[in-house]
């Protein structure tokens, strides 16, 4: 049952929670706010400690802010239908597919593939230090596959369920053009842009996380960006950040989903609300509903055979 909270305390949790989601969330235009706050005084004559609102939350953020929006409960703590989760971060920031405790940090590989640098950019579900990690073994693979003066880059974001977007885009950095590459939309259409500057990324002015590769390489050779209904969230901001690139197809089957940003707001109990508030929009301003659709279909029944078709179109451009 969990220990007993003043009833004053729950109030002002539950209402001052219920404001938040309904400021900033997508959605939150089409919600009957006057019926959530009278079925709130149903919840809150009911409950005993603030777990006890949990479900009645989950389930107005799912409705406000859409199926990437959650709730996370505190650590040891039981929650309703709908409190269970596992995904943090800022606005386009999150993953949509937990990691086992025991799981292995995933970190950027690559190889040369028949003069093409090839990366595989994981999801990255981590805090600071497995960031930090991330970047700069992302930075010293790009630096290592350059030297190898590649005719061409394939960029394989099938696996990559999402996470923190960052220090993603701070590891391909070398291999898009600087300048705006894509931005959070709201719903009352105010806008805050992703852009690349002498290796740093940014979100607006601010710096969000730098590149740590020292590659500057040329940044009209072909780029083969590989997808899946397994690229989702932070994961699609990558690929939308790599649309508009001189040279560049998308090879695959579409993504997940999931492309809209989210914010992360904690309560006084630790429990956060992952709210859903803006959609993706590539650097043109172009908005980014539904799906990331792909130029060439390759089923991925056989996972080499989207990097078969990426090397032959590579090496039909240079060829060309």
């Amino acid at each position: 049952m969990g220990t007993s909270t003043p009833p004053r305390r729950v109030r002002a949790y539950l209402t001052g929670a219920l404001e938040l989601v309904r400021e900033s969330a997508l959605f939150s235009d089409a919600v009957d706010w006057a019926a959530v706050r009278r079925d709130a005084e149903a919840v809150l004559s009911r409950a005993r400690n603030y777990a006890d609102t949990h479900a009645f939350l989950a389930e107005v953020l799912s409705r406000a802010g859409g199926r990437h929006s959650r709730l996370t409960p505190p650590r040891g703590t039981r929650s309703g239908p709908g409190g269970g989760g596992g995904r943090t971060g800022r606005a386009g920031g999150e993953g949509v597919r937990g990691t086992g405790a025991a799981a292995q940090p995933m970190l950027p590989t690559g190889r040369v593939v028949r003069s093409v640098g090839y990366v595989r950019l994981p999801g990255l579900p981590g805090g600071r230090r497995l960031a930090r990690r991330y970047t700069a073994t992302g930075g010293e693979l790009l630096d290592g596959l350059a030297s190898a003066r590649p005719v061409g880059w394939i960029l394989d974001l099938r696996s990559n369920g999402g996470g923190n977007m960052w220090p993603m885009l701070a590891v391909v950095a070398p291999l898009l053009d600087e300048g705006p590459v894509g931005r959070f939309v709201r719903a009352d259409g105010g806008s805050e842009v992703w852009a690349l500057e002498h290796g740093r990324v940014l979100l607006d002015s601010t710096r969000m996380a730098r590149s740590l590769s020292s590659t500057g390489g040329p940044r009209d050779v072909p780029l083969a960006v590989l997808t899946s209904k397994g690229t989702a969230s932070a994961g699609e901001a990558v690929a939308v950040a790599c649309r508009g690139e001189p040279v560049v197809r998308f090879l695959g089957t579409p993504t997940a989903d999931f492309t809209t940003g989210n914010l992360t707001r904690v309560l006084r109990d630790g429990t956060r609300l992952h709210i859903t508030s803006a959609h993706y929009a590539d650097r043109t301003g172009r908005l980014i509903v539904g799906p990331l659709a792909v130029d060439e279909t390759v089923g991925d029944s056989d996972p080499r055979a989207a990097v078969r078709a990426a090397l032959t179109w590579i090496h039909r451009r240079c060829d060309g």
